[in-house]
C-alpha cells in the first residue's frame, strides 16, 4: 500500500513539474517576445530623433543628448534578461519619457519655425518700407535742391 501511494505521489509531482515547466517555459517566451516588441519601440524611437534636427544649436545639443540616451536604453535592454520584469517596466517608463522629451522637441522646433517664418516676413515688410521711405527722402532731397537752386 505504501509502495503505490509512493508512486502515485510521484507521479503526481511529476505532473506537477511538467505542468509548472510548460508554464515557465510560456512565460519566459511571453517575456522575451515582450522584450523583442520594446526594443524595436526603442530603435523606432531612435529612428524618429535621427530624423529631427533644428537650426537652433541649442535645442540640436538636446536632441543629441536625448539620441545618447536612446542609444544607452537599447544597449540596456539588449544585455537584460527578458525574465528581469522590473527592469523592462523601468525601460519602459523611460521609452514614455524620450517620447514626450521629442514631442516638446517638435513643438519647440514648429513654434521656432513659425516665429522665425513671421519675423522673416516682418523683416522683409520693414526692408520694403525702408527702400520706400529712402526713395521719398531721395525725391524729397531732389526737390529741396531744385528749389533751392
Amino acid at each position: 500500500m505504501k509502495e503505490k501511494s509512493l508512486k502515485i505521489v510521484a507521479i503526481v509531482l511529476g505532473v506537477v513539474l511538467a505542468i509548472v515547466g510548460i508554464q515557465d517555459i510560456s512565460m519566459v517566451s511571453e517575456l522575451s517576445k515582450d522584450k523583442k516588441d520594446l526594443t524595436a519601440r526603442i530603435q523606432e524611437l531612435q529612428t524618429e530623433y535621427n530624423n529631427l534636427s533644428s537650426d537652433y544649436d541649442e535645442i540640436n545639443a538636446q536632441l543629441d543628448s536625448s539620441r545618447a540616451e536612446v542609444a544607452l536604453l537599447i544597449e540596456q535592454i539588449r544585455t537584460t534578461e527578458a525574465t528581469n520584469r522590473a527592469k523592462m517596466r523601468k525601460y519602459e517608463k523611460e521609452l514614455g519619457t524620450l517620447r514626450s522629451l521629442m514631442r516638446s522637441y517638435v513643438i519647440q522646433i514648429d513654434s521656432l519655425n513659425s516665429q522665425n517664418k513671421r519675423l522673416a516676413a516682418d523683416l522683409a515688410s520693414s526692408r520694403a518700407q525702408l527702400a520706400q521711405s529712402t526713395k521719398t527722402n531721395e525725391a524729397l532731397s531732389a526737390k529741396v535742391e531744385d528749389l533751392s537752386t
